[in-house]
Formats: structure tokens, sequence, C-alpha cells
């Protein structure tokens, strides 16, 4: 409602409605529509129904493996994460490399710190993370233990473990953050830290993020040589399923049906095996996130 308006023919105000959006959110219905189980030897149909002005959609295959999860920085080309920190500093790093700071476990070792003290785009501390780039389907008494060692990190700074169910568009914590303990001295000792994976029947997307909720902090900018902020490694998942990648199909953007087979699979569709396929669409020149999984197992 606009109010106070003067002039001569004009009314005193004026309202009218406003439709608020989140960009990144897509709310049509991606949901594939098919069989729970088919034949290695009959394809299976998926339908669904396209979102309105789609320019073209995707149908990516996953295959459940059943195995412990190990990611550490030793070999930075290898590492299965995604990258959500600063320009300025590199995210995989040799502890020892920063005069009198020891390593956390065997020569490099995941680095979240505070980039600068200020980003103007979001008007303060800029939040750093790392998520791991693999769809997990957390078993019953599942956990995620790691190694950690802080540098200079205030009391003020905060490393969380975080869940998303929805492809990293929202996250929620697990367990308890890790804070800083001095606001002068780093960590002369290696810690273990352990957390509980509540069960899944979906695949969710695991992150560490680090923040502040204020006062003083260390940033990369002004002390470039020190070992500012949380050094981890070692991360392991057990009790876990997760989801290889292995074909994305791009349809149409009129398609309303999908075909499994081993080839648009991406592999063989051996006895047994359980596979999960999501659909996504581009709008604008944007993919959005997948909408949620079928899941198919393979009969005799």
């Amino acid at each position: 409602v606009v109010s106070g308006i003067a002039g001569p023919g004009v009314p005193s105000s004026h309202s009218y409605s406003v439709t608020l959006i989140d960009p990144n959110r897509l709310t049509a219905d991606l949901t594939l529509f098919g069989p729970s189980t088919m034949a290695a030897s009959q394809p299976a149909t998926f339908t669904f129904t396209p979102p309105t002005g789609s320019e073209s959609l995707q149908v990516r295959t996953s295959l459940k493996t059943t195995a412990t999860l190990k990611e550490n920085a030793e070999v930075p080309a290898r590492a299965q994460v995604i990258d959500g920190t600063g320009s300025n500093y590199p995210l995989m790093v040799k502890p020892s490399s920063f005069r009198g700071f020891g390593p956390v476990s065997g020569r490099t070792s995941f680095h979240l710190t505070f980039p600068t003290s200020y980003d103007a785009f979001v008007r303060g501390v800029p939040e750093q993370s790392f998520e791991l780039n693999r769809d997990i389907i957390v078993n019953p008494k599942a956990s995620l233990t790691f190694k950690y060692r802080r540098g200079y990190m205030t009391k003020g700074s905060n490393l969380v473990i975080e869940r998303s169910a929805d492809g990293g568009l929202t996250w929620s914590p697990l367990g308890k953050r890790i804070r800083g303990v001095s606001n002068t001295k780093y960590d002369l000792n290696v810690s273990a830290a352990k957390v509980a994976l509540p069960r899944t029947s979906t695949p969710i997307r695991l992150r560490f993020r680090y923040f502040t909720t204020g006062g003083s902090i260390y940033t990369h900018d002004a002390t470039p040589t020190s070992p500012t902020g949380i050094f981890i490694d070692d991360i392991t998942i057990t009790g876990c399923s997760w989801l290889v990648k292995k074909a994305e199909n791009t349809l149409s953007a009129s398609s309303t049906q999908f075909v499994l087979d081993s080839q648009t699979a991406g592999g063989p569709l051996a006895k047994g095996t359980e596979w999960y396929l999501t659909l996504r669409a581009q709008l604008g020149g944007k993919w959005f996130p997948d909408g949620p999984a079928a899941r198919v197992t393979i009969t005799p």
C-alpha cells in the first residue's frame, strides 16, 4: 500500500499485490512415475510432467553402492568435494607449511578460514564451506567421523556439519558446533569428532560450514602466512550407501516419458542392483536442482 499521495485528480493511496519468489527454487513437480522393479531384459517406462517454460530436461541415473566413504586431501585432483571457499586461499593445503604449525593427518588437509573481514556482496563476513560431492543414503547407526585441528580461531568462529535433503537448496545442522576456544592460540594437538547421521530413505548431501557469530576474527587476507581457521582431515562415513552417477540423458523440453534400459542407465542392469533416477529442468538458462528420486530394483 502506498499512501500519502497528493496532487489534483489522483487518489490519496494505492494498493497492489506483490508475489515473493525464490529464484533458486522450482515449484513445479519433478516426480518420475514408474515401476519399482524391472527385469534387465525388459525396458521400463517412467512418465512425468515437464515444467511450463522448460528449455531442456535431463534424467540422471545413479547406481546404489554400499561401501565406507573416505575423503582426504592427499591428492587434491581426486577429492570428491565442491569448493565453497574464497578465491584468495586454497581449500586443500599442507598445514606444516605454516611456520610452527603441524599436520592433522598425512601431508595435506582441508582448510576453512575467513578470506576477508568484509564482503560487499554479502555485506558482512563471508561464510566458507565445502560439500562432499556424493548423494548419500543413510542406513541405521550411521555416522560421520573426522579429525581436525584449530588454527587461530576466535571464540566467535564456528564449524558445523550440515545436511540437505533437497540437493543443496536448504541445509540443517547435525551434531554440535566446533567453536574456537582461544583468541590468541592455536591447537597443539589433533582432535577427533563423531556425528550421528539420522536414517534416510532418500539421498542427502553433507557439507562443512565455517561462520562467525560475531566479535573479532582472524582472516587469511590479514595474515596469509599464519594458520588461521580450522584444518580438517580423514573424513569417514560408515553405515551408509552412496549413489554413483552413471548417465545424464538430455531430453527435449516437450518430453513426457523416459525409458530405462542398459544404454540410458549408463551401465549393465545387473540382477539385484538398485538404481535411482532423478529429473531436472532448465529454465531461463539455469539448471534447477533435481526432483525426488525414483528407485527401481533389477529382478531376475
